[in-house]
């Protein structure tokens, strides 16, 4: 469900869209409205009471947008006329942004240093990518950042709706945006566990981020404070609607955005490269969690650092790209539906592959430990004897993260594979090709009320010699999968760690 507030001509409130009347509807004003009596008095009553609150509509759930509905169809034929000027839907405690995409990481890192780091430091990198084929150091993501929400404090007095133009500080030059998703706390999650964190997400939001590039490189080298003081504590813009956690969290890696300028297409990204859940995020700093605050969600993967040589200078908000990146905030956010508990990326879903096996298993060891057998391939062959020669091509190594690339021989074929999906202790996923076919193998870990682990891996191939060779395959392949579950959970139960 979209919402949004709009002034009506009962005084400000919530607004809903009504998608088959293609209208924003002002909710305060359909409860006045007498065609809105025929509507059971319960229903009314509990919309009465949120109608005016953004984070108390959302924290009322189903049963207050299911009342909204009915009051929406009992009005459809009634006209409201609700002033849809900009502003901002609630007004947040907090700002916690949280650094979660490794792309985005990587973006930032090359985009900065083509832009301040002197030239010599920028024709080494190059080189070294040139001839190790690998990334170059100082532009891979922390470790930290791949097993732990990073995150720092925000400053939500600065957040502005949309539509807000915004000048360039007088202490930096080079503004820059960043397409970024926030996530509304509704409840209080004080010493909530990760179930309850989930539940406490009433919606997600549109962010642009605005920040001053050449601010933040002098506080990156300057400062022991950190890169995110003054860069980034002057403005925030947020959009106008809040679109409703049912509508997107269970699928969240499948949200798409893109950043249109004057009509010209100057930046997309996608939100399938988090690090981490909504919920872990939540939890990092549940000790303070309370209702109204909006935590950021790292900048959607591809949608930063692309605009700038052709940024046109920015004063007072005329020309200014953060005032014209907000002409996509408005827009519904898209999402695709979610196939199976497996997250298949395009073109390695079950449907229509050679061969898909799906295999399981439990044990008696914590997520933990069998994650930590499950991300050292180069000690793989230790308790799986279908495993030999695993080699590191790039990537980190040799605990696998995102973008860890290795082959490695199974099944008597060289196959090279990329590490496309990593939530520590749960999810791990990666693509591999040879010998004519390529293929998705995922892994889901499950903790289990005893404190053990629910395994569970499915892997899809397709190719001409998955096709060829499937009568074999399968068989073989779901029999040695199966010792690889079983074996991986013995070695987790050891209680050593590799």
């Amino acid at each position: 469900m979209r919402l949004r507030r709009v002034a009506g001509q009962e005084g400000p409130g919530i607004a809903l869209w009504d998608e088959s009347r293609e209208r924003w509807l002002p909710l305060r004003d359909a409860l006045a409205h007498r065609a809105a009596d025929t509507v059971d008095l319960g229903a009314r009553t509990l919309l009465g009471t949120v109608v005016g609150d953004m984070i108390a509509f959302l924290a009322g759930g189903a049963a207050v947008r299911e009342a909204a509905m009915r009051v929406a169809d009992r009005v459809a034929d009634e006209a409201f006329d609700p002033d849809l000027a900009p502003q901002l839907p609630f007004a947040a405690r907090s700002l916690r942004p949280f650094l979660l995409s490794p792309r985005h990481s990587e973006g930032v890192a090359r985009g900065m240093a083509a832009r301040y780091a002197p030239s010599e430091i920028v024709a080494q990198a190059q080189e070294c990518e040139r001839t190790e084929g690998e990334t170059f150091p100082s532009f891979r993501p922390r470790p930290l950042m791949l097993t732990l929400p990073l995150l720092y404090q925000g400053n939500h007095n600065a957040l502005v709706p949309s539509g807000t133009a915004i000048a360039v500080p007088p202490y930096g030059h080079d503004l820059d945006f960043e397409l970024e998703l926030g996530f509304v706390v509704c409840r209080d999650v004080r010493d909530a566990g990760l179930e309850e964190c989930r539940k406490a997400i009433g919606g997600v939001v549109v962010l642009n981020d605005v920040s001053l590039r050449d601010t933040q490189w002098e506080e990156l080298h300057g400062s022991p404070l950190g890169p995110v003081q003054k860069c980034k504590s002057f403005a925030t813009a947020m959009s106008s609607e809040v679109l409703t956690a049912d509508a997107v969290l269970d699928d969240l890696a499948s949200l798409s955005g893109t950043v249109d300028v004057d009509g010209e297409r100057w930046a997309r990204g996608r939100a399938d490269d988090f690090a981490h859940t909504l919920e872990a995020c939540l939890a990092r700093v549940r000790g303070r969690g309370r209702p109204g605050r909006r935590a950021v969600l790292d900048r959607h993967a591809g949608g930063l650092q692309r605009h700038r040589a052709r940024a046109p200078a920015a004063a007072g908000g005329d020309g200014c790209p953060e005032r014209a990146a907000h002409r996509h905030r408005d827009q519904p956010i898209r999402r695709r539906s979610r196939m199976s508990t497996v997250l298949w990326p395009g073109g390695h879903a079950p449907d229509g592959a050679a061969l898909h096996v799906v295999n399981t298993a439990t044990s008696t060891a914590p997520p933990e430990a069998v994650w930590a057998w499950l991300t050292r391939p180069d000690r793989w062959s230790e308790y799986y004897n279908n495993v030999r020669r695993v080699r590191h091509v790039s990537g980190p190594w040799p605990i696998i993260a995102l973008g860890s690339t290795f082959t490695w021989w199974t099944f008597n074929t060289r196959v090279t594979t990329e590490v496309t999906e990593v939530e520590p202790y749960e999810r791990l996923a990666w693509t591999g090709h040879g010998l004519g076919s390529r293929g998705h193998h995922a892994w889901i870990l499950t903790a289990r009320a005893d404190g053990g682990t629910g395994i569970h891996t499915e892997e899809t191939q397709r190719g001409a010699a998955s096709r060829l060779f499937r009568p074999v395959l399968v068989p073989n392949m779901r029999r040695e999968h199966q010792r690889w579950v079983d074996e991986l959970g013995r070695r987790a139960e050891t209680g050593r760690r590799p």
